[in-house]
């Protein structure tokens, strides 16, 4: 039942496809290969050797978990995910940076960023009972109090991003709520077609209100931070990621957030996404942003692809002078990157070998 479930979570997240029949197929077709095209093989093999050169360990297997279910390639031939899509264990409340925090669990969180005007948090899970019961109680654990929050940006239109956002606009009614104009569409679209949203894997809460729609390039100013905001499509139509600048211990660091890292299992766009064509597109243009504001970490609210699920555990370990784990070096991003370019292209290889353009 585990398979048919987490068919039924990616058609919904708007990944596996523009409507979510798929989840109701008793008998799906046979995949049309079952074997990996070498091309494929290659890159998935190229993507292996930058972990061994300290890429995230978790990245390659997360990277597939959108196509997993796609139903052009055998699924046990893809690079399998350190957990099991719908793996909810609980990651502890983390300080990652002097000004930045991590809540959440194996599969998706948040990142809450503390400025001197108050908090921007990314995300808020998948639904009410996350966010009340892990997100704020992660900041009373953390000493952070969420009535200082004053935005929360949403990386992309899926519920297990925004389901938890309207506890927080209810709670706590001075919030602003900020999402790309294509992604509050989105979700939109998601209210209407999806939901109830409900499955043994996934429960997601409905989306928050529309408020306030990003513009790319947008810079954010709290307090004494300013973050810059990017429209980066792919994942979905409109993912929000954001270059944001924190300390270490009062060593100045530049974070990445990437809005969607998910790849999306077809190259066209679609009414919920647009394609691995544009998603490859605007991953090199946010690669050329990246080295022009010198970031040196990069996150997700998905913890799978940037190593956050290890790297709370490192960070607890640390001694005075340790490297901070979250910590890639201008060349460690780059490799990061490169990293994701690699798993693209795999993808890439398959769904042409696979003839599902």
């Amino acid at each position: 039942m585990r398979a048919r479930y987490a068919i039924c979570a990616i058609a919904m997240l708007g990944l596996g496809g523009p409507t979510p029949s798929v989840a109701q197929s008793s008998s799906p077709a046979a995949p049309a290969l079952t074997a990996m095209p070498p091309d494929a093989e290659k890159h998935i093999d190229a993507g292996r050797a930058l972990i061994a050169q300290g890429a995230p360990k978790s990245a390659v297997g997360e990277f597939f978990n959108t196509s997993r279910n796609a139903n052009f390639v055998t699924p046990s031939l893809l690079p399998q995910p350190d957990h099991p899509l719908g793996t909810h264990d609980l990651l502890p409340p983390t300080k990652v940076f002097d000004q930045l925090y991590y809540i959440g669990n194996v599969f998706v969180g948040c990142w809450v960023l503390v400025t001197s005007g108050g908090i921007i948090m990314w995300d808020a899970m998948d639904n009410v009972d996350e966010a009340e019961h892990i997100v704020e109680a992660g900041y009373k654990t953390l000493g952070l109090d969420p009535s200082t929050i004053k935005y929360i940006i949403i990386t992309h239109g899926h519920g297990d991003h925004y389901g938890g956002v309207p506890f927080f606009a209810k709670k706590y009614p001075g919030i602003h709520v900020l999402s790309s104009p294509a992604d509050w569409e989105l979700m939109e679209q998601m209210t209407s077609r999806f939901y109830p949203a409900s499955t043994a894997v996934f429960r997601f809460g409905p989306p928050p209100r529309r408020d306030v729609a990003i513009s790319d390039g947008q810079k954010l100013t709290l307090g004494d931070t300013t973050v810059t905001l990017y429209i980066t499509p792919g994942h979905t139509k409109g993912p929000v990621s954001a270059i944001v600048p924190v300390s270490d211990h009062a060593v100045r660091h530049t974070v990445a957030i990437f809005g969607g890292f998910g790849l999306p299992p077809h190259l066209k766009p679609t009414n919920f996404d647009d394609g691995l064509d544009i998603y490859e597109r605007q991953v090199k243009r946010f690669i050329a942003i990246c080295r022009a504001a010198g970031v040196d970490a990069v996150v997700s609210t998905h913890p799978g692809f940037d190593g956050t699920e290890y790297n709370v555990e490192k960070i607890k370990a640390r001694k005075q002078g340790d490297p901070n784990p979250w910590v890639m070096g201008t060349a460690g991003v780059a490799r990061f990157w490169k990293l994701d370019q690699e798993m693209s292209a795999a993808l890439h290889s398959l769904i042409v070998a696979a003839g599902k353009q």
